[in-house]
């Protein structure tokens, strides 16, 4: 009976990390591409999803094996990691949006863009653009 309580809550602690992350996302999609995203909101619903994804770890492995200092070192250790990870992952995105916003993206667009029709020209063996059409011509005589 302990047993089955201990893996509900178990689940009820997963159910409640994928409603975090999914608003997590969401808050993150809302705010997208704006310079003046709501981080912190943003933040805690991560962080709230990985501390219920390591509570849930920790209530399972408590469950199945009885409690152990080494499963509340690992659910703590997995909590620190994952909450890293998504710093990290806001981090990247906030800094994607300032580069945006400055319109360089658009110049690298055009260069890469170029690159690969270059790249798809070699491929095919068809004449450049930059190409004189007279060296064309002169080969077909």
């Amino acid at each position: 009976m302990l047993q089955q309580i201990g893996n509900l809550l178990s689940l009820v602690f997963v159910v409640l990390a994928g409603v975090f992350f999914l608003m997590g996302i969401y808050a993150e999609y809302r705010s997208y591409g704006q310079l003046s995203t709501d981080n912190k909101t943003v933040g805690r619903y991560l962080f709230f999803g990985a501390l219920s994804i390591s509570l849930a770890l920790f209530v399972f492995l408590t469950v199945e094996t009885g409690f152990a200092w080494d499963n509340l070192a690992v659910a703590m250790i997995l909590t620190i990691i994952l909450t890293i990870v998504l710093r990290i992952n806001v981090s990247i995105r906030r800094r994607t949006a300032i580069f945006l916003s400055k319109g360089k993206a658009s110049s690298l667009t055009s260069a890469i863009r170029g690159a690969i029709i270059e790249l798809i020209n070699i491929l095919t063996n068809k004449p450049s653009h930059d190409q004189n059409s007279d060296s064309g011509n002169e080969n077909r005589k």
